[in-house]
């Protein structure tokens, strides 16, 4: 937006104007309501103890700054779950521009792969995004622990799919074959 509040273009050689669409979407942000929020996630339900650590010391953060947190957000899933509760309210909230911060421990609480588009996403709606932790070696042996569950959480999903059409294959199978039995029957 220009000064005056006016949409900033730029003319052509042609004549015609080049709007930037860019600043269209950043001057309709309500830049003073905008939310500080906490999003904080684990695998399994048996690490909640964690979950609570994990939001305990980004509010020790967040107050250490003097920054009120509005909103927290959890999930309790995979990081290869894109279809997290929380995590799609919270993308869905950055997208209509109410987030100015999104506060994270480390970036694999909020995506395991993706996270530069993530990123991508939340600049052009003028987010930040605060990683407080951005020390992921500490964690190595927690994530190489989460990276196993999800490894076989997608293993356990694609052998179930395997196994249940083998298993509706054998049923049509059966079926089939008692039709034809079922047949010779009816012609003695």
């Amino acid at each position: 937006m220009g000064k005056l509040g006016k949409i900033i273009t730029e003319k052509l050689p042609s004549g015609r104007y080049d709007y930037f669409i860019q600043n269209v979407i950043i001057s309709d942000l309500n830049i003073l309501n905008r939310k500080n929020v906490i999003y904080a996630r684990v695998s399994t339900s048996t690490q909640k103890e964690n979950l609570d650590r994990q939001i305990e010391r980004l509010k020790l953060f967040t107050s250490s700054k003097g920054i009120i947190i509005n909103n927290t957000y959890y999930d309790i899933a995979s990081a290869l779950n894109y279809n997290r509760k929380y995590y799609q309210i919270l993308l869905n909230e950055i997208m209509n521009g109410d987030i100015e911060n999104l506060f994270i421990e480390y970036k694999d609480r909020l995506l395991r792969f993706g996270f530069e588009e993530f990123e991508i996403i939340c600049k052009k709606f003028k987010t930040n995004i605060i990683i407080i932790d951005e020390n992921v070696y500490d964690k190595e042996k927690n994530n190489i622990k989460e990276i196993t569950e999800d490894l076989i959480a997608i293993i356990h999903h694609f052998s179930m799919k395997i196994y249940s059409n083998r298993k509706r294959k054998k049923i049509i199978e059966l079926i089939n074959d008692d039709d034809t039995d079922i047949n010779l029957n009816d012609n003695n």
